[in-house]
């Protein structure tokens, strides 16, 4: 019977390292699963981050559209500086940068720069549209104003 004594007295640790061996394995896994669901919270953040300066731009390039004056837009000269339109302004969080430039006779860029910002004032994300105009004068009113391209207005900016 020494033999078997011996058998077992060789095979005492083991459970000890398989033991320790499973929660290092258990382990691993419960921290893969709290990094990707982590990772997936930050995602989620940074597309609101993104779709929120992205809607800033819009009402940015909205609000140009109605406030940019047709004397100082006629003032600009061909590609020269552009104008910035009431420097800019903050949404919640948000600030809107606003420009038009003069490309040509009758042609403007209206520029909109949207940069969703942290709370000590660091950008977070950050969205730029342009949108090509023409001045023309209104039928009933009389007054002139900024009016969109027929076909394709909509410049993507980065």
């Amino acid at each position: 019977m020494p033999p078997a004594n011996r058998m077992l007295h060789d095979r005492r640790g083991m459970a000890l390292a398989l033991a320790v061996f499973a929660l290092v394995v258990i382990g691993g896994i419960v921290a893969g699963n709290f990094f990707a669901g982590m990772l997936e919270q930050q995602t989620g953040r940074n597309v609101l981050f993104a779709a929120q300066a992205a809607a800033a731009a819009e009402g940015g390039l909205r609000d140009a559209m109605s406030e940019a004056p047709a004397s100082s837009l006629r003032a600009l000269p061909v590609g020269g500086s552009p104008l910035d339109l009431e420097a800019s302004f903050r949404y919640s969080g948000v600030l809107v940068e606003r420009s038009v430039a003069r490309l040509a006779d009758n042609l403007f860029l209206i520029q909109s720069r949207g940069i969703r910002q942290d709370a000590a004032g660091g950008p977070l994300a950050s969205r730029a549209i342009g949108l090509l105009a023409r001045l023309a004068t209104d039928s009933t009113s009389g007054a002139e104003g900024l009016v969109l391209l027929d076909q394709r207005p909509w410049v993507q900016l980065y």
